[in-house]
């Protein structure tokens, strides 16, 4: 019996800007595809980075495919919390939900097997070092929606170190992009 099998993969996308005089000040770690512009005034900093479903996000997936409810992506979050990550966990910051930031996805639109969605979070609306992202099917992170994580240590897909700490600039935007695809193998 030949068997088949799909793939769903996750890639942060980011694209920050920054005032030139505060680029010395941020902190940005774990970024792949890392790319600085210095454009006058202003830098940009683009990277991408890999994730991983949790078991809620996939099971949402499976329910979505056959009809038998589950949610749509809605939101993206960020959190400066470091609890380590596994596939069994359910929320963005599990110690405190005050750290959390979320915000609706934007431009969800899909091109072929591959569907991106982002927010902009600034200065204003989540001025803390993020040390984890996440697609969310709920507007809070109370423990249903989690659909995916970027960052939060744990053991592998989760390890990789992850950090943007834009708290030392005066001023900044920072778009994050969740971008996920589905593939046959």
């Amino acid at each position: 019996m030949n068997k088949s099998s799909m793939n769903i993969k996750g890639t942060l996308k980011c694209e920050i800007t920054i005032p030139s005089n505060d680029f010395e000040k941020v902190k940005i770690e774990g970024l792949k595809n890392k790319h600085t512009q210095f454009d006058g005034d202003n830098v940009t900093i683009s990277g991408e980075r890999s994730n991983s479903f949790v078991n809620t996000g996939l099971e949402n997936a499976l329910d979505l495919l056959f009809g038998l409810g589950g949610s749509i992506v809605s939101h993206i979050g960020v959190t400066d919390d470091t609890t380590v990550v596994t596939a069994t966990t359910t929320k963005l910051d599990p110690t405190d939900d005050d750290s959390v930031t979320l915000l609706s996805a934007q431009s969800l639109a899909r091109v072929d097997r591959v569907v991106t969605g982002e927010a902009t979070f600034t200065h204003v609306n989540a001025n803390f070092a993020y040390k984890k992202i996440g697609f969310l099917s709920t507007a809070t992170d109370a423990g249903t929606g989690l659909i995916d994580v970027i960052g939060g240590g744990g053991t592998s897909p989760y390890n990789q170190a992850f950090n943007i700490d834009l708290t030392g600039a005066t001023t900044w935007s920072a778009t994050l992009g969740i971008e996920v695809e589905f593939k046959a193998s």
